[in-house]
């Protein structure tokens, strides 16, 4: 994918063109063809909001849970995502750890970032994979579209966290490796394999497509 210039555009322009390029780079082409605009969502929005991508909320998802707070409620992609007191994503000085329990046998001295061990994407590890979208012919319509509404919702954790600090490279280089990892998770080649919240989204990903 080619990014435009960062002095000519905003950061919000250099995060849409990030954001839209997940679609294309996930799944090769030849193998997963999808329009998420012809998905089914489970509160029966309006599918062409994902012909604008900045208007998809959370509601446009097939999770699993139901809406509100408290234990196993659905808030979003980021739901339990970096909110706790000692999980935090973007604190200065932010541990980074090995998890050689939870990482690709090959890879066990690999050390994994606060960014990338609380990512937005607890909608794909949530997902109902009974629902209509994700059982019919519609499911690579379907997912897609819970795979965007998980960009756009990391791509806004980023945004927020880190405008603060003045530093628009910073961000957007965050979204350039948060959504990279985001298409490493679906097409199973993310290095952390074992991890309780990645095995079992890639059970959905084997229930949904196998």
């Amino acid at each position: 994918m080619e990014l435009i210039p960062s002095e000519e555009k905003t950061v919000n322009e250099i995060a849409e063109a990030i954001q839209k390029g997940v679609a294309k780079s996930i799944i090769p082409p030849s193998i997963l063809t999808a329009n998420a605009s012809r998905g089914e969502y489970r509160k029966g929005v309006n599918k062409t909001d994902f012909n604008n991508l900045c208007s998809i909320m959370d509601r446009h998802s097939n999770d699993r849970r139901e809406d509100g707070s408290g234990n196993d409620k659905y808030g979003g992609p980021c739901t339990g995502k970096g909110t706790g007191e000692n999980d935090q994503r973007f604190i200065i000085g932010g541990t980074w750890e090995t998890k050689e329990d939870e990482v690709n046998e090959d890879h066990k001295d690999v050390l994994l970032p606060p960014r990338r061990r609380h990512m937005c994407t607890s909608n794909l590890e949530n997902l109902n994979v009974d629902s209509s979208g994700l059982s019919s012919s519609k499911v690579n319509d379907s997912f897609l579209g819970d795979v965007l509404l998980a960009a756009k919702y990391e791509g806004g954790y980023i945004k927020n966290n880190l405008s603060d600090k003045g530093d628009d490279t910073a961000i957007c280089t965050a979204m350039k490796y948060s959504f990279a990892d985001i298409g490493d998770i679906i097409r199973g080649k993310d290095l952390w394999d074992q991890n309780r919240d990645v095995k079992q989204l890639q059970e959905n990903l084997k229930t949904i497509f196998w």
